[in-house]
Parts: structure tokens; C-alpha cells; sequence
């Protein structure tokens, strides 16, 4: 909690990645990028919420073993190269305050 609030952390990671493939899964250092994500977010303290906003299972896994909650798996509509990061972080705070 941050000043009587509630606080979300959304990390966002489709599996669509053009350049790399599966960059989110790869590892650097040790860790995916989802498992420092993950990781980082265990020690801020004042977070209530850690979840993953994606549209890969394998992601959703790799986000469980470190800390991260995957509450749903992202839609179609909001994963492509056109996703904005504000409709993903809507659909996210929407599903999280479903749960």
C-alpha cells in the first residue's frame, strides 16, 4: 500500500515478438526478462498486486515461478503489433479488479 492505496504492478509481455523470438522467455544474466520483472517487484514493498498481462501460457508459467500472478491470458484484440500499452494496462486493471 502507497499512501492508503492500493497499488497494481502490470507487467506486460507478448509472445509475438518480431525481432527476437520468444525476447521475454530468452536469458540475460541468469533470468528471463519476465523473471527479472518478476523479481525486481518482489522487492518494492509497497505493491500489493504483481501480475503479467500476456497472451502466452508458456509466459504465464515462466511469470508464476517468479512471483508474478496470472490471472488471465490476453485476448487477440490486444496482442498484435497495434496493442497499445493503455489498452493493455485497462484490460489488465479490468481483469484484476474482477478477481
Amino acid at each position: 500500500m502507497l499512501q492508503g492505496r492500493r497499488v497494481l504492478a502490470v507487467v506486460p509481455a507478448r509472445s509475438g515478438s518480431k525481432g527476437i523470438l520468444d525476447k521475454n522467455i530468452q536469458i540475460l544474466g541468469g533470468l528471463s526478462l519476465i523473471g527479472w520483472a518478476g523479481e525486481v517487484l518482489k522487492k518494492i514493498p509497497w505493491i500489493d498486486t504483481r501480475i503479467i498481462s500476456t497472451d502466452s501460457e508458456l509466459y504465464a508459467k515462466e511469470a508464476r515461478k517468479h512471483g508474478l500472478e496470472s490471472l488471465f491470458i490476453r485476448p487477440d484484440n490486444i496482442s498484435g503489433d497495434r496493442a497499445t500499452a493503455i489498452d493493455t494496462v485497462i484490460h489488465a486493471v479490468e481483469q484484476a479488479e474482477s478477481h
